[in-house]
């Protein structure tokens, strides 16, 4: 709840960012001259048209980019609430809920491991459907028992170990869920390869990881959205939910 920390995270996270994406760049570059290279064309507008629309068409990425809205939304939506369910339903102390961050990059290297073994054993798309589907139970699963009445207490060092767990157990499952889908994604790219006769593993990826950012944070802004009508609407709630920095 302090203020000028959301600087310092912005500047770390950023730096972080950048360094991700220069390693990833420079790391992959020496292999450019093996890929495949498309012979340069003289096309009109017209035909540059008609073959980005081809691409943009395909049925698999259709679905791909559908699911993708959906889990995009998800994503803005429980990435912003997070911080006011553990701080005001949960009652969590800030060091307390700076652990699930550290929960959600150990999940990241589990899902590296699970994904190919989990995809090749039940197939690509039962795979990624099963582990959402998954994932999504298990995360509900605290707020669920808590309605029932069978979680501990607040403030009990028991309901911070179920909530780190059920934290890890959906983020891993999720992550894992994803990894298939960029699989998923490269196999259109071949697909549209043999329809079209083109490469566009290009246009594809960029118009997917383009269309996900942009629907993410339509789900941030909905979460605030819902947020400020609850606590400015909820008057008997307003002095105890509305957060003071």
């Amino acid at each position: 709840m302090n203020r000028a920390g959301y600087s310092q995270s912005a500047l770390v996270r950023g730096l972080l960012m950048f360094a991700s994406i220069m390693s990833s760049c420079l790391g992959t570059h020496k292999f450019i001259a093996s890929l495949l290279h498309e012979p340069k064309r003289a096309q009109s507008w017209a035909e540059r048209w008609r073959e980005l629309s081809g691409t943009l068409t395909n049925r698999s990425f259709l679905a791909l980019i559908a699911s993708g809205v959906f889990g995009a939304i998800s994503l803005g939506l429980s990435g912003t609430l997070e911080l006011y369910v553990g701080n005001y339903y949960w009652e969590l102390t800030p060091a307390q809920m700076s652990y699930f961050p550290m929960i959600s990059t150990l999940s990241a290297f589990v899902g590296v491991v699970l994904a190919p073994g989990i995809s090749r054993r039940f197939g690509k798309k039962p795979s990624m459907i099963g582990l959402f589907v998954c994932s999504t139970f298990t995360a509900s699963g605290p707020v669920a028992l808590r309605l029932l009445g069978l979680m501990p207490a607040n403030h009990t060092s028991t309901l911070l170990t179920i909530l780190l767990t059920s934290y890890f157990l959906p983020a891993a499952l999720g992550l894992t869920g994803f990894i298939i889908i960029s699989s998923m994604m490269a196999d259109v790219v071949e697909d549209v390869a043999v329809v079209t006769g083109q490469r566009s593993e290009g246009l594809l990826f960029a118009a997917n990881g383009l269309l996900n950012k942009c629907i993410t944070g339509v789900g941030v802004f909905l979460s605030g959205c819902c947020w400020r009508s609850y606590t400015f609407h909820n008057t008997p709630c307003r002095a105890k939910w509305r957060p003071q920095f």
